[in-house]
């Protein structure tokens, strides 16, 4: 099966905004990784439109049904029909509550740019 998204040889990310796909921190995020699934699940099924804005307005790309499938200390993904974006949180993220702040905040932000 191959995967989602592959490396190139140079260490990019085809579609994560050409960013070097490098060793991500996350000693001491064992919180936010344990919660992950529940975080992807939640945000898809209640805050789709908010997901949306975050590839909308703050990524400047197309409209459409876009789904977050990762989140980490540094940032999250999202996937429309086989185009990934790299959303780069403002500050590593440890735990679902800095999750939860640091959405909103995004959420926040891309509505103040959709305006």
């Amino acid at each position: 099966m191959k995967p989602i998204v592959e490396h190139e040889p140079d260490g990019i990310v085809p579609g994560l905004a050409a960013q070097p796909a490098g060793p991500i921190g996350i000693a001491g995020a064992e919180p936010l990784l344990a919660a992950e699934a529940d975080i992807l699940a939640h945000m898809n099924e209640e805050h789709a439109d908010a997901v949306g804005l975050y590839a909308t307005a703050l990524k400047d790309t197309r409209p459409g049904p876009w789904r977050i499938v990762g989140i980490d200390p540094e940032g999250c993904d999202l996937l429309l029909e086989g185009e990934a974006l790299r959303i780069v949180f403002a500050k590593p993220i440890a735990t679902p509550h800095e999750a939860r702040e640091e959405l909103v905040r995004l959420t926040k932000e891309a509505r103040e740019r959709e305006v």
